[in-house]
């Protein structure tokens, strides 16, 4: 991973990487976020064949989350 790879995220860092597993290689995208109580792993995986049409999926969840006070 190189340091240009890691995105500043409300409340976080987020990364693309490549993961290979059973000779195949998957994208992930991970968010890691960080609450005054806890950090927060959200990993999104997809195949190369899947990774742009479902990416957009994902950010559009990632902005619609958000960590409710308690």
């Amino acid at each position: 991973i190189y340091p240009s790879d890691i995105k500043e995220v409300n409340g976080g860092v987020s990364c693309r990487v490549f993961t290979l597993y059973n000779g195949k290689v998957y994208h992930n995208q991970f968010v890691l976020l960080e609450t005054p109580t806890a950090y927060l792993w959200i990993q999104f995986v997809a195949t190369p064949e899947t990774y742009a049409v479902n990416l957009p999926k994902f950010d559009a969840f990632m902005k619609g989350f958000s960590i409710l006070e308690q």
